[in-house]
């Protein structure tokens, strides 16, 4: 996996869409330094630093879903991770192991980083509720369409 990538995935929520969300990237060691966030300079930094309501506690607990020492199931995998979300004060969190694990076991496997997308409560309500305006906005439209046509015969 090449550090390359993670500029552009910083890049994703450097734009107003991403209100509300960020993205962390960081070693799957014992410390889970971090190697970038789109909230943190790490040019600036002068000490290590919690991000986005990840503490070690946090990172450690993370790190136990799988326990990638010993065999491992991908679709387990896959589901733990999906299914995990962290609750901290107004935000939920998320991670996943990167590289992505690959589809079939392989004992050489272990993750070298994780990704942990952190999204406000607030901004996933104002999502939610913009789907729901699109959604009374299309039921209506389809509806005058639909007697219009019934009208019109």
């Amino acid at each position: 996996v090449s550090l390359d990538i993670i500029d552009d995935v910083l890049a994703v929520f450097d734009n107003p869409m991403s209100r509300g969300k960020s993205v962390t990237v960081v070693n799957w060691d014992e410390e889970g330094t971090v190697l970038a966030s789109s909230t943190w300079d790490s040019s600036s930094a002068t000490e290590p630093t919690t991000l986005d309501g990840v503490n070690k506690e946090v990172f450690k607990e993370l790190k136990t879903l799988v326990n990638f020492e010993e065999k491992w199931d991908p679709k387990e995998v896959r589901n733990k991770f999906e299914q995990y979300k962290y609750k901290n004060n107004n935000l939920v969190i998320s991670a996943y192991p990167l590289p992505v694990p690959p589809d079939v076991y392989t004992k050489e496997y272990h993750p070298t980083f994780m990704l942990i997308l952190s999204v406000d409560k607030e901004a996933i309500e104002v999502r939610l509720n913009e789907i729901e305006k699109a959604e009374k906005y299309t039921r209506n439209y389809l509806l005058i369409v639909i007697c219009a046509i019934g009208v019109a015969g």
